[in-house]
């Protein structure tokens, strides 16, 4: 027996761990025995098996287990309301079609490494891999700085004077809160928040000119009231 017939031998024995063969295996196989039969280099003999082990692993078709028929791969595909889920039953559903991998994850437009992982998943846990798992609502930190006690507090205080009984603003909430919890500074804008929160909105006194008489405005108020 020459060299190449004992290369093409144990070339076709390794092929046969990867199951049933495709046409471009077989394609690739002829070429490579060709080769063979030219060179008879056991360096050639390696590359061009690595390269069918290759081709092999991209066109094979994948094995599903028979938790579910092809018409009910497609009913859960066609009835499923989230889109992540209806593409992973796409994805069973052409497969079981006879599609290899490469061409249903193609056909999703998804990575091939990322449908593997679904098939596997599926194969292992049958149905309830491919639903999607419920996270546990994220529980957002809270950042306020009075309680319920004080809220209520600010809102008696805000219904009365300010401490230079003018109107009560940003600042001088800020200035409240800090007084009332024990901090050196807190923020003007946490202060106008706050103010916000308590039902309050932005005031501004209506502007006077800087020559304007008082007497004279008094007594026009007057004599609008009167009329």
């Amino acid at each position: 027996m020459m060299a190449s017939d004992r290369m093409l031998g144990a070339l076709n024995r390794h092929l046969c761990v990867y199951g049933k063969r495709s046409n471009a295996v077989r394609e690739l196989e002829c070429c490579a025995g060709d080769r063979l039969m030219k060179t008879g280099s056991k360096k050639n003999y390696n590359r061009l098996y690595e390269l069918m082990v290759q081709t092999f692993k991209m066109t094979r078709i994948a094995h599903l287990e028979p938790y579910l028929s092809v018409t009910e791969l497609k009913h859960r595909y066609r009835s499923a309301t989230n889109p992540i889920e209806a593409r992973r039953w796409q994805l069973l559903w052409l497969i079981a079609l006879s599609k290899t991998i490469k061409e249903a994850a193609a056909v999703l437009g998804i990575n091939y490494d990322y449908a593997p992982s679904i098939v596997k998943s599926y194969n292992q846990h049958g149905e309830t891999a491919i639903h999607l798992k419920k996270q546990p609502p994220k529980q957002r930190p809270t950042h306020a700085l009075l309680n319920t006690l004080q809220l209520e507090e600010l809102r008696l205080s805000l219904a009365g004077e300010s401490p230079d009984r003018g109107l009560w603003t940003g600042p001088k909430v800020a200035l409240w809160i800090a007084q009332e919890i024990g901090r050196e500074r807190v923020g003007k804008q946490r202060g106008w928040e706050y103010l916000k929160k308590c039902g309050y909105s932005h005031q501004r006194p209506r502007p006077r000119h800087k020559n304007g008489d008082i007497i004279k405005q008094e007594n026009l108020k007057k004599n609008c009231q009167t009329e």
